[in-house]
Order: structure tokens, then sequence, then C-alpha cells
């Protein structure tokens, strides 16, 4: 084994434990957002009838767009492999998210090719971003960090501590 090889699977290792940690935060984030679906309708004295009431609690929805940035296993790769990101957006997809856009700056094709997920692909940082307010990030890319002021207005879930 090279000393590249084993940087890259204390890598790896590390970002497993980080990985699971942040798993929870969303998992946690999602059942912040089912709660407050709950509260919403306890608490709406206008509404008078269940479709009234049903209206309000779906401001606040699983329609709402997410943008996933970084696909690949490690930042300056296409490397797929057991890569994090197919997990979360599996999860995301299972707890009913419908509107999610990735980006990676090398993995798009070759993700979408391996995986077919219902997902959609930006082509930049920006289309990524553009009119969503939850942005995940997956892989430590030098462009994320560069550019994480068109990030400020945004929930950002890092899960990669890059920002």
């Amino acid at each position: 084994m090279g000393a590249s090889t084993l940087v890259a699977l204390q890598d790896y290792s590390s970002f497993q434990k980080d990985f699971h940690k942040n798993l929870a935060e969303i998992v946690n984030y999602k059942l912040a957002i089912k709660e407050r679906k709950e509260e919403l309708l306890k608490a709406a004295p206008t509404a008078n009838t269940e479709d009234e009431k049903k209206t309000q609690a779906e401001s606040i929805n699983n329609d709402a767009k997410i943008a996933v940035l970084g696909l690949s296993f490690k930042p300056e790769s296409d490397d797929i492999r057991q890569t994090p990101a197919l997990e979360i957006l599996n999860l995301l997809i299972e707890n009913g998210y419908k509107k999610i856009i990735a980006y990676d700056p090398l993995a798009n094709e070759l993700f979408d090719k391996k995986y077919h997920l219902p997902i959609e692909y930006a082509d930049s940082m920006e289309s990524a971003i553009k009119d969503v307010e939850n942005v995940i990030i997956l892989t430590g890319w030098k462009e994320f960090i560069e550019k994480k002021d068109l990030l400020k207005n945004k929930t950002v879930f890092d899960m990669r501590y890059v920002l």
C-alpha cells in the first residue's frame, strides 16, 4: 500500500464518522420540518376547512428544492465508488424530497450513468444553488470554498467541514 492509499483510507475513515454524525442532523432537520407542519395545522385559527389547513401545512414541505454539491468520493476526482453522496441522495429521495439538484465539477455524468437517480444535474455551482434554500456539501471541492459567499443566504449542511 502506498502513502497516497493510506491517506485516502484515513480520509475516508474520518469522513465516515462525520458522515454519520451529519446524516443524523439531516434526519433531525427532516423531523423538525414534519413537527413544524403539525404545529401549523394545530395553530391555524383562520383555517376553517381541512383543505385550508392542508394548504398552510404544505407551505413547509418536501417540494422545496435542495442543492447537493459534490458527488465524487473526494475532491479533484470523478471517483464515485463508495461515495457517501449515493447514500445521502437515496435517503433524501426515500424521505419524499422530489426536487434535488446536484453538481460536481467532474462526476455529474458518471454519477448519473451509474446510479440513475431521479435528480437533476447542474452544470455549475451557481445554477445548482439558484432558487434553493438548502444546500448539502458532500465533497470538499476547492470551488465550493472559493465561492462560499454565494451560500451566505442559504441553510448549509457542510458534511465535509470545508466552509
